[in-house]
């Protein structure tokens, strides 16, 4: 069963136990359903695998269009650079930064202002908006300028 190895590592401290999530649903279902005779383990399972395997496929077409742009390099590449400012601004691209938080957070989860999360992965997202700025002047003062002009809408990005 997936999952069972992140609960191994979780008991013998090597991860945390968030990363059992998966199977803390599964138990959730399972439990909810054994008083349930009308539908079966095996349902149960095949819902939890449909409903990891529609998020996964959700996640790859949401997440992919968002960490490559027309400036990206792969490993190897002449062109290529180890700065890692460098390689965010080159690899990350933002979509509708304009969003007010609420409709960031509802469409989004707030990762539209993605450079800003990629380049701070720890800040609360309720102050990207006051961050952005000095992002846009550091990377206009350092010759990083065309990236910060580089946003798109969501829509654009899958295309």
């Amino acid at each position: 069963v997936p999952g069972i190895n992140y609960l191994v590592n979780a008991l013998k401290g090597r991860t945390g136990i968030n990363h059992c999530m998966p199977l803390v649903q599964l138990a959730i279902l399972i439990a909810c359903n054994l008083r349930n005779d009308e539908v079966s383990l095996w349902y149960v399972c095949w819902c939890w695998y449909v409903m990891h395997g529609v998020a996964g496929y959700i996640m790859t077409q949401v997440a992919t269009p968002v960490h490559r742009s027309d400036y990206c390099w792969s490993e190897g590449d002449e062109n290529g650079t180890k700065d890692f400012v460098h390689h965010t601004l080159l690899s990350t691209v933002d979509y509708n930064t304009e969003y007010p938080l609420v409709a960031s957070l509802f469409l989004y989860e707030s990762f539209n202002d993605h450079r800003v999360h990629h380049l701070f992965p720890t800040l609360d997202m309720s102050l990207a908006k006051d961050v952005r700025p000095v992002v846009e002047e550091f990377c206009n003062e350092n010759g990083f300028g065309k990236f910060v002009k580089q946003k798109y809408g969501f829509l654009q990005l899958l295309s």
